[in-house]
């Protein structure tokens, strides 16, 4: 049985590749194909730049999240010392760039890349950045906008303070006449309020 057992293993070794898939009558199992390589990013020899900017004194914003949106996907960068940005490695399609100035700024609103004026964050009127096969597109400047604070005194008909009184504010964006609800506060307990985070608008 041994003898028989050895000389079988001798026969598969011996055999040809493309013989050993049956031995003795025994059909190999056949082995599953490799699994395909990870596909590899899309990246192009294109690149968009800037400079993110204070809009009321024009001083750089540092660290600002600067979002750009194309193919293949979104992605995210910070701003430098000076302000400036970069993206690189990018292929040929329409970009847009929007940029959050963060929670240490709290008094900037997220601002797009477009003409100024064109609404509040998100909001905002997008310009698209057509980019064409390693094309160098710069200066795509953006200028972030001041928020604005609403404070007040809330009485009653006698003009004594009112507490628990719930605070809304209703304005409309700059370049559109439909009002829309900017802010809206939960019932307080003071008669003295202060909304902040809101819009800078003129009627």
């Amino acid at each position: 049985m041994s003898a028989l057992l050895v000389c079988l293993l001798l026969a598969i070794a011996d055999a040809p590749a493309g013989a050993q898939g049956v031995v003795g009558g025994v059909t190999a199992l056949p082995q599953p194909p490799p699994r395909d390589p990870r596909a590899k990013p899309v990246t192009g020899t294109g690149s968009i730049a800037g400079r993110v900017t204070a809009a009321d004194t024009g001083a750089p914003v540092r660290r600002a999240i600067v979002t750009l949106n194309g193919p293949p996907r979104p992605r995210s960068t910070y701003t430098d010392s000076e302000g400036r940005y970069r993206f690189a490695d990018l292929p040929a399609g329409t970009y847009h760039v929007l940029v959050n100035p963060g929670s240490h700024r709290a008094g900037y609103q997220p601002t797009p890349y477009g003409p100024s004026g064109g609404g509040f964050g998100m909001r905002g009127r997008q310009r698209p950045i057509e980019l064409g096969d390693g094309q160098r597109t710069e200066d795509v400047d953006v200028a972030l906008q001041r928020t604005g604070v609403i404070a007040g005194r809330v009485t009653d008909a006698d003009g004594e303070p009112a507490a628990r009184v719930q605070i809304g504010a209703c304005g409309s964006w700059l370049g559109t006449s439909r009002p829309r609800q900017a802010l809206r506060r939960p019932t307080i307990s003071a008669s003295s309020v202060s909304s902040a985070s809101c819009p800078v608008t003129t009627s």
